[in-house]
């Protein structure tokens, strides 16, 4: 405040009435409070702005492991799924030949036919869930 006094006399010094010193002096003092307010509202604004953010990284953090760990448990899902699958037909494919030794090759090649499509559409399956 040892500024506005010091303003003050300057204004007096100058020949300015004394009302209208005091009233520069014045609108002068109100005007820095107003400033130092605003810096202070900013300051606080900008520490709750970072506070959030850092909330809100958190959060997503924790969206983007959980989202993560349920591809992880869907995928081994899908293998297993898959390997069971696979290992039904090679069992179907083989108890088919044991059964009837005169197993034609037309018969083995639609069921060789069969494997590769469910195999495919398995792979497609993995690779729409997995891209």
């Amino acid at each position: 405040m040892r500024a506005l006094n010091l303003m003050y006399d300057a204004l007096i010094g100058a020949k300015v009435p004394p009302d209208k010193a005091l009233a520069v002096v014045q609108a002068f003092e109100a005007d820095l409070l107003e400033k130092l307010v605003a810096r202070g509202e900013l300051s606080h604004l900008e520490k709750l702005t970072q506070s959030r953010f850092e909330i809100l990284e958190t959060k997503l953090e924790a969206f983007a492991s959980g989202v993560k760990s349920h591809v992880e448990l869907q995928s081994s899902g899908l293998k297993n799924e898959l390997t069971a699958l696979d290992s039904r037909l090679q069992n179907a494919v083989t108890a088919l030949m044991t059964r009837d030794e005169s197993f034609s090759d037309r018969s083995l090649i639609k069921v060789g036919g069969m494997l590769a499509g469910v195999v495919a559409l398995a792979l497609g399956i993995a690779k729409f869930l997995f891209a």
